[in-house]
């Protein structure tokens, strides 16, 4: 199997739960990657060629506190691929950035906000989680 299909299929199970929270219609979510000749940065900043062309994923659903309600702040969600990797974008906006307060700084582990919630690094990747 080519190594491109096997990292499509490990995305699409890894984030399709993650997929019902960016619904275009509450029966069929649906996203699309956008193929990339040239990769994109990996620096922290969405300024280059590749994340610009792409239409970012903004429809969202809150999960807590009000479960099926629309997200209470903006999200960006840009999906990319070249011929060897999986590429996201996330930029995620606060109307009170100065509230934002860090409760757990280790990688991984449970979010304390919903029980089925979690966080951490792909199995493979090499990171600790």
């Amino acid at each position: 199997m080519p190594t491109l299909v096997r990292r499509l299929l490990v995305f699409a199970v890894f984030l399709s739960p993650a997929l019902s929270f960016a619904q275009s219609s509450p029966a069929s979510p649906e996203v699309t990657a956008v193929f990339v000749e040239d990769a994109p940065r990996i620096d922290g900043h969405l300024d280059d060629a590749a994340w610009q062309r792409i239409e970012p994923l903004t429809e969202f659903i809150q999960v807590w506190p009000e479960d099926g309600d629309a997200a209470t702040e903006r999200s960006e969600v840009k999906i990319a691929y070249d011929r060897d990797y999986l590429y996201f974008a996330f930029k995620f906006f606060d109307q009170n950035p100065e509230l934002i307060r860090a409760k757990n700084l280790e990688r991984g582990g449970r979010n304390d906000r919903a029980p089925g919630s979690w966080r951490g690094s792909a199995p493979g990747s090499g990171q600790k989680t």
